[in-house]
């Protein structure tokens, strides 16, 4: 924005942090305060709870003028069974005790900004994404949430170079009951469907029971990284030698159905 940009493409997921999108707030120039009206750095989720003034003043001049387009591939909104908390934080190693923390804060948090700016993040599908990142970006400024998929698909022309393809292979690190709510490779799935075109998904981790996903993908087979390796450890340490082998099972099943 200092450098005169006023269109912003955010591409969001893939998160380590379930912050409310305070962390980037920071950066854009608000400021937290806890009851006493003392400065608060929102460092880590469980300190949302504090916060009790959003101050809004220094936020950077050129943020009311920027247009941010939000990429995002899923639609879980921020708070609930389906929000960023319950949903994000065991994916990134939060326990039971340190997801009720996180879900507290944002609660908080977005309770918060509702009564500043009116904005609702529960009537939002995507606010969840990222740990809610994309709060203050659509609270106080011009950010708009679209479907991070049809703007990559967009740029790199995937759907007119599927349309040529005998076969598609996609995946990701992990393929759980969250693939489903509008992740990649759903997107990839669904147009591959619509195409009529074969389709194999390779997972790092495959947590759901394969012959679920392969019917809620249309997938002609679905394998994983660990489903191969002895152990997690050596799952992730050796994950090269197993995805060429993985290649190896989809070049010899692709040929002898051919």
């Amino acid at each position: 924005m200092a450098r005169g940009l006023r269109k912003i493409i955010l591409t969001i997921g893939g998160s380590a942090t379930v912050d409310g999108g305070t962390g980037i707030a920071s950066a854009l120039g608000f400021r937290f305060s806890d009851h006493d009206r003392k400065i608060i750095e929102p460092v880590r989720g469980g300190i949302l709870k504090e916060i009790c003034y959003i101050n809004s003043e220094n936020v950077h001049p050129a943020f009311s003028e920027t247009e941010i387009v939000i990429a995002c591939d899923v639609q879980n909104i921020l708070n609930g069974s389906e929000g960023a908390a319950r949903v994000y934080g065991p994916q990134k190693g939060a326990g039971e005790a340190e997801v009720a923390i996180l879900e507290d804060g944002l609660k908080h948090l977005s309770t918060i900004v509702f009564n500043n700016t009116g904005f609702d993040a529960d009537k939002h599908p995507g606010t969840g994404a990222a740990g809610g990142a994309s709060l203050f970006l659509l609270s106080y400024g011009n950010g708009e949430l679209k479907k991070g998929f049809e703007i990559v698909a967009g740029l790199t022309g995937f759907t007119d170079a599927i349309k040529h393809a005998d076969l598609v292979v996609t995946g990701e690190g992990r393929i759980d009951s969250q693939t489903a709510y509008g992740k990649v490779v759903a997107s990839v799935a669904l147009i591959a469907k619509k195409m009529q075109i074969p389709l194999i998904a390779v997972a790092g981790l495959l947590t759901e029971e394969k012959e679920r996903v392969k019917h809620s993908l249309s997938a002609q087979e679905v394998y994983s990284v660990r489903d191969l390796a002895e152990n997690d450890t050596d799952s992730f340490k050796n994950a090269p030698v197993y995805l060429k082998e993985i290649g190896r099972l989809i070049a010899d099943s692709f040929i002898n159905k051919a």
